[in-house]
């Protein structure tokens, strides 16, 4: 059982959100490398937080060509990005791999992590990638 958890500030003049913290509660099994198991978390939160605020596919309307083919165009958060990750690990040796460990990254992907606290702070459903224009336009302010 693994349970991630975000929280967000929303500004409803500008639409900007700022990623105050993620938290993960988890049960790897055994723990094998702490800090491998950190850093698996780690890269699943901010995976989340890229493809949820950030990350966009722009296409040409005529061609289908995508216009955005570079990481200069095609965002993604960077270490000034990325906000604290709070960690709790229950170690049970439950696991399905070696000495009971688990494999943790991809059961804690969630591809609307970052928009159900965006939710939950301003009452309307953002579509992703959650663009300030797009949370204007959900307010109603656009």
């Amino acid at each position: 059982m693994n349970t991630a958890y975000c929280e967000v500030a929303v500004d409803e003049e500008t639409g900007e959100v700022e990623i105050l913290r993620f938290g993960v509660a988890a049960d790897p099994g055994k723990v094998m490398r702490i800090t491998s198991l950190e850093s698996q978390v780690d890269q699943v939160m901010y995976f989340s937080e890229g493809c949820q605020l950030l990350e966009d596919f722009v296409f040409d309307e005529k061609t289908g060509v995508k216009l955005n083919t570079n990481m200069i165009d095609y965002k993604k958060p960077t270490m000034l990005d990325v906000p604290q990750v709070d960690k709790d690990f229950l170690e049970t040796r439950a696991g399905n791999a070696a000495y009971g460990a688990n494999g943790i990254s991809h059961s804690l992907a969630n591809t609307h992590l970052v928009i159900i606290a965006i939710h939950n702070a301003i009452g309307v459903w953002v579509d992703p990638p959650a663009t300030p224009d797009k949370v204007l336009k959900a307010l109603g302010k656009c």
